[in-house]
């Protein structure tokens, strides 16, 4: 299916091609770059990065997520000191309820609350 002109030049980022989708006035903004394979240029699309919804470019923003050291800090030195009560949970108990024990007991000495 051919891209509408009015689509086409509607702005957005340099090197970038529009694809149709399935829904109606929705197009998707593919990034594009290109690799040397045996000589030959090829084309290679890096992902969606925005979408042309009812003939506006909308990017589409990837959420960062971040892990805090301080509340990280707090599971490995749990891990680091506890680890062999997991071990010994195994001698007594199936893997499945030893894992859920060890968890339980875990989480309620990170955190008094549970």
């Amino acid at each position: 299916m051919a891209i509408p002109k009015d689509i086409l030049e509607i702005p957005r980022p340099s090197s970038t091609r529009v694809k149709a989708t399935t829904k109606e006035a929705v197009y998707n903004v593919i990034k594009r770059t290109s690799i040397r394979k045996n000589g030959k240029i090829i084309p290679v699309e890096k992902g969606v990065i925005g979408k042309i919804i009812n003939g506006v470019y909308q990017s589409i923003e990837k959420q960062t997520y971040e892990v805090d050291v301080k509340s990280y800090g707090l599971f490995a030195l749990n891990e680091k000191l506890n680890n062999h009560i997991f071990r010994e949970l195994l001698n007594f108990y199936d893997f499945e309820d030893a894992r859920k024990l060890y968890v339980i007991a875990s989480l309620r000495t990170m955190f008094s609350d549970i």
